[in-house]
């Protein structure tokens, strides 16, 4: 296991986020959203734990300057699934409303280019940099205190199977700073690999409920041709069914009791 305190794992978020940060806008890749966003998200959890182990740290506040980049490429990460997503369906009737996705894609591309400015980067290193220093000040203690808590946090949510869907979202966001804190310090408490796995799930089915909503705001745009609107009725309907199948998947597995929440 190691130290609650090594920073060196916060340096390579850090090295990582800032080379994204660096490339040009115009070579952006799609992939290159969701690895930022990865990024910020494992960049979260330690700072979760950070302000759990010292009163003196705001994770809110020293995360701030990468509160808009987060968003934004988030933003473009939804359009780009759902493109990708329709686009497979290989549906004439949709082809305009794909045609509208790229436009939006392009657009927010744009708005997210505007925020990568030489003022934020430094904002970004300084941030990093000083939560690494308050890292170094927390100890294994911590690290036990933290996890425990956790732990009570998701037995309080699963305690009454079936989940509610409420409940599911929260404890996503919740698994998924344990999970990083302890990949991180190689806790030697539940499987990993079982966490994951969980996780992958809980993401497919938070993915198909962020599909369905974006689809169901498309068949009410006043200017859809009939058509259009019963495809892409058609397409939500299926997306629907389909997020219900992966939320049975996971109560079933938590029915099974795989992971010692407890």
């Amino acid at each position: 296991m190691k130290s609650s305190s090594d920073s060196g794992y916060l340096k390579k978020i850090r090295e990582k986020i800032t080379g994204l940060l660096k490339k040009s806008p115009n070579k952006f890749e799609d992939e290159d959203f969701h690895k930022l966003r990865v990024e910020i998200k494992k960049l979260k959890a330690v700072a979760g734990f950070i302000e759990f182990s010292d009163n003196h740290f705001s994770k809110r506040t020293q995360l701030k300057p990468f509160s808009k980049i987060y968003k934004q490429a988030g933003k473009i990460r939804e359009l780009q699934l759902q493109h990708s997503f329709l686009e497979k369906h290989d549906d004439f009737l949709i082809e305009d409303y794909l045609q509208e996705l790229l436009k939006k894609i392009e657009k927010e591309k744009k708005k997210f280019a505007s925020l990568l400015t030489t003022q934020s980067s430094k904002k970004i290193k300084k941030s990093t940099k000083k939560a690494e220093i308050f890292l170094k000040r927390t100890n294994d203690n911590d690290a036990i205190r933290f996890t425990n808590n956790e732990k009570r946090k998701i037995a309080s949510l699963i305690k009454g199977l079936p989940l509610k869907k409420e409940n599911a979202h929260k404890l996503r966001k919740i698994l998924k700073e344990d999970f990083y804190n302890r990949k991180r310090t190689n806790w030697p408490s539940r499987k990993i690999n079982q966490e994951d796995d969980f996780l992958q799930l809980l993401g497919s089915w938070h993915d198909s409920v962020v599909l369905s909503d974006q689809l169901e705001k498309a068949t009410l745009k006043s200017d859809n041709k009939p058509a259009e609107t019963a495809a892409l009725q058609k397409i939500k309907s299926s997306t629907c069914l389909e997020s219900e199948k992966l939320f049975n998947e996971i109560n079933s597995t938590l029915g099974k009791g795989v992971f010692d929440f407890n």
